[in-house]
């Protein structure tokens, strides 16, 4: 480090600096694995199935059903988060659009248990 200084001042403090962003990355890296291994734990989406590997302990919450919603409209969500009832006799028509139930996907995660960031 010291034999930088032939290169100039700048090249010193450029080292310096990346020596202590390395340092404060890891600290902060250090201070996330607890909230990495509840997300990809069993309490709070059965360990991600879902999830792609390199997403796994992140939030995403895969652990959804689908619920009855009285005061929804269709425009409220997007068209793969709502549904409506169809007759049970197999038909694919829904009887009237205007009148029907809507079923909304719920998450059925409690996210985080303990306070997350600042």
């Amino acid at each position: 480090h010291r034999e930088l200084g032939d290169w100039g001042l700048g090249v010193g403090v450029y080292f310096t600096t990346l020596r202590w962003l390395t340092g404060i990355t890891l600290v902060a890296a250090c201070l996330s694995l607890p909230n990495i291994f509840y997300y990809a734990g069993a309490e709070y989406s059965q360990h991600q199935p879902e999830v792609p590997f390199h997403l796994k302990g992140s939030a995403i919450c895969t652990d959804r059903t689908w619920v009855p919603c009285v005061d929804c409209s269709w425009n409220d969500f997007p068209e793969n988060r709502i549904a409506t009832a169809v007759p049970i006799d197999g038909s694919n028509s829904v009887v009237n659009t205007n009148n029907s139930t809507y079923f909304v996907l719920k998450n059925n995660c409690d996210g985080s248990t303990v306070r997350n960031g600042m």
